[in-house]
């Protein structure tokens, strides 16, 4: 089988969630016999597709996010019917305009943020993501959910079936890791960790608050170590982070790459997750796999993915999250409770059995048959 694949989220500086999913994805099943044309707007950038031999690389020359929705309207569609594939796959959230209609198509819904939560969007993001899911939606023939979460939207607002596979989680095993420690000063005490983007929907304003509430009621040597990159419309994250970061009770990592990912995760007492709303939420099952417990947010897909591997807090009630991460310091017995629980929970998540679900259902695409 042949798949054409839109790469879009791998011309970004770091690949985000949903680009390791197409990326782990696409790498599992070219090991079972599947071979790919991939789809760039730009020149291609180093990336472990590279690694993937029995691939074709179609590239453009559009730059920019405003580049990157031209060209999935116009040279994308024009280079799929140049060569149509066996199936065309929309990893995230699109499909091109004017696909032959001889052209089976997937996409995969990861969440639908425009309309849960539109207020953490950028107005021109959400138009975007509003009239080019629905489009998709409208023209695929199958679609995939990460979640049931995800797929109950899907259905409630697109009025469409969704079938739920969940990704996996790419474990890297913890080495020394002296320079990160050292530069973060973490060598002694705690420490809880964040993953993610500084944007609006992570919820970071509420944690940094209950935080600093749960380590001034306890009088304790607490920190918080904050992972990833900048988003938009950072600056009341900003403004709440500064006097924690002066006091040294907060560490910024910013971006890591993997080794030091699984190191930060490893030393975690706990991950800290409190977003307002996940597609999948897939840092709660890489913390999971290391024995870490999370505190995760009531909404969404996260009770859904967290299992019995964490405390479920409601995001917006700051004292509840302040207790949680009270609890989660303190108390070894629960501590060591849930941290066993995370790994077992972990083990539902992996790249084998998510490629083995997709390849059948890219089969079921291909034959345009209904798959049970």
């Amino acid at each position: 089988m042949h798949i054409g694949v839109d790469v879009r989220n791998l011309t970004v500086p770091a690949i985000t969630g949903i680009g390791r999913v197409l990326v782990e994805t696409a790498r599992a099943l070219s090991e079972r016999g599947v071979s790919f044309t991939f789809y760039w707007p730009a020149n291609r950038h180093p990336s472990p597709l590279d690694a993937i031999a029995a691939a074709n690389h179609v590239t453009s020359a559009f730059s920019g996010g405003p580049g990157r929705v031209v060209w999935g309207e116009t040279a994308l569609p024009l280079a799929v019917r140049k060569a149509p594939p066996d199936v065309f796959w929309g990893p995230a959230h699109r499909l091109p305009p004017f696909l032959p209609a001889s052209v089976p198509a997937l996409v995969t819904i990861h969440d639908l943020v425009w309309h849960r939560y539109p207020e953490t969007m950028t107005i021109g993001r959400r138009l975007a993501d509003q009239v080019l899911m629905r489009a998709a939606v409208a023209r695929a023939d199958f679609i995939a959910a990460d979640s049931h979460a995800t797929a109950h939207d899907v259905k409630a607002v697109l009025g469409r079936d969704a079938k739920v596979i969940y990704p996996g989680a790419s474990y890297t095993a913890p080495t020394d890791c002296l320079d990160l420690f050292s530069r973060l000063d973490l060598q002694d005490g705690p420490y809880a960790l964040f993953v993610g983007t500084l944007e609006p929907r992570k919820n970071l304003v509420g944690l940094l608050e209950a935080f600093s509430r749960a380590r001034r009621a306890a009088c304790a040597d607490w920190r918080l170590v904050i992972a990833g990159g900048d988003g938009w419309r950072d600056s009341a994250i900003r403004q709440a982070l500064d006097p924690l970061l002066a006091a040294g009770h907060v560490r910024l990592a910013g971006r890591v790459d993997d080794p030091e990912l699984a190191n930060l995760y490893a030393g975690a007492r706990f991950l800290a997750f409190p977003s307002l709303y996940e597609g999948f939420g897939l840092p709660v099952v890489e913390a999971q796999q290391y024995g870490v417990p999370v505190l995760a947010s009531n909404r969404g897909s996260l009770p859904e993915v967290t299992g019995a591997g964490g405390l479920l807090v409601d995001p917006l009630d700051i004292g509840e999250m302040a207790q949680g991460i009270h609890v989660l310091f303190t108390s070894d017995e629960i501590h060591d409770r849930l941290a066993a629980a995370a790994r077992e929970n972990a083990r539902r998540f992996s790249w084998d059995a998510a490629a083995n679900r997709m390849l059948s259902l890219f089969q079921a695409v291909r034959r345009r048959q209904v798959l049970k």
